[in-house]
């Protein structure tokens, strides 16, 4: 709970990655990406309900045993390469009838967050209370041209 209100995570996979084939469940330390942030949110003392969003029954299953998934798989309107993220969040509120919450939004594809820097992040969050909404962006000396 952050703010008097509880903070669900929602962690957006699909089966499908453009880049790296199965780039979801490549392992690091013999966990797969997607447990890995699975993990990050389950043991944040401010997140209460984690939610993972798939298509892929492999990755349901996953989030099954760690008992972050009773919505079922989503819709593969919402898995293709064209579909956004802010709809894959609106289903889920939709679906879920989720009202007056914050959502953080955690992305597999950034195994190496920290309980450290994750708890920085809603540190400063739970302090500025002007704040409805923020993001977190890092720097990095060599951005790969296509990712600009």
């Amino acid at each position: 709970m952050i703010r008097g209100k509880n903070l669900i995570a929602i962690i957006p996979v699909k089966k499908q990655s453009k880049g790296i084939k199965n780039k979801n469940i490549l392992k690091i330390n013999n966990k797969t990406l997607l447990e890995r942030k699975i993990l990050l949110s389950k043991m944040n003392k401010y997140i209460d309900r984690t939610i993972v969003s798939t298509d892929c029954n492999f990755m349901f299953k996953i989030a099954k045993k760690h008992n972050v998934n009773d919505i079922g798989l989503r819709p593969k309107s919402l898995s293709t390469d064209k579909a956004l993220t802010i709809d894959v969040i609106n289903y889920i509120i939709n679906k879920q009838k989720l009202k007056n919450v914050y959502i953080i939004l955690l992305q597999v594809s950034s195994p190496f967050s920290s309980q450290k820097l994750l708890n920085k992040f809603l540190n400063e969050f739970k302090k500025k209370k002007s704040f409805n909404s923020s993001v977190s962006i890092t720097s990095f000396d060599n951005p790969h041209p296509y990712k600009i």
